[in-house]
């Protein structure tokens, strides 16, 4: 996992009008705050934040002032839901040597035999999951193969190996299933439609002139 480095500017003036004015201009207002320390406002250029936001690392390393880096995760993000533009960053920091909690999306690999081989349909229920871990080895996202899911086979929480942390999320939480492809209520009607419709007919009126 590579690092990302994200250089921000400290903001000395805070309020909706601020912000206002930041994201008009092309930044986004931010805070950077870690434990024991007093926050610091910040804003960030929108273009280099999404660099270091679609990068392979959850850890940023925030340049406030010239040569000194703070290691930082992105704890909450808010986005506008009209426009879906970025309105504000919270960035925590952290420190090298200790474990954090930290969400990480899961990635499905491979074929399941229950949907190349059976015909079904795989279901991918959970897309991420919370693990506890050292700041450097937070991974950007975690690999799970659905090779072997059968039909009405489950992978769970639980079957995740992540052997650099600990995965808190419920172990029972399904993460993909391959289920039997669902019939619609007219595909049915029609089907028993057409199986009435290729009942062989009877010739009622043959009948009766046998027996005359």
């Amino acid at each position: 996992m590579s690092d990302a480095n994200l250089t921000v500017a400290v903001r000395k003036e805070s309020g909706k009008k601020v912000a206002k004015g930041l994201r008009k201009a092309g930044e986004i207002p931010a805070v950077y705050y870690s434990q024991g320390k007093e926050n610091i406002p910040v804003s960030v250029d929108k273009k280099n934040f999404f660099v270091a936001y679609k990068s392979d690392s959850q850890l940023i390393y925030l340049i406030i002032k010239k040569g000194k880096k703070l290691p930082t995760i992105i704890r909450e993000v808010q986005w506008d839901p009209v426009t879906e533009e970025p309105l504000h960053i919270d960035f925590m920091g952290v420190r090298m040597d200790e474990k954090v909690s930290s969400t990480v999306p899961i990635q499905l690999i491979g074929e399941a035999v229950g949907v190349k081989d059976q015909g079904g349909i795989l279901q991918f229920a959970l897309r991420h999951v919370d693990v506890e871990c050292l700041p450097m080895d937070i991974p950007d996202s975690i690999e799970v193969d659905v090779s072997n899911l059968n039909l009405h086979d489950s992978l769970h929480v639980s079957d995740i190996a992540f052997d650099k942390g600990e995965i808190v999320s419920d172990p029972q939480s399904v993460i993909a299933s391959v289920a039997a492809p669902t019939v619609s209520v007219e595909a049915e009607d029609e089907a028993e439609s057409e199986a009435v419709t290729d009942e062989p007919e009877t010739d009622d009126d043959e009948g009766s002139e046998s027996e005359d």
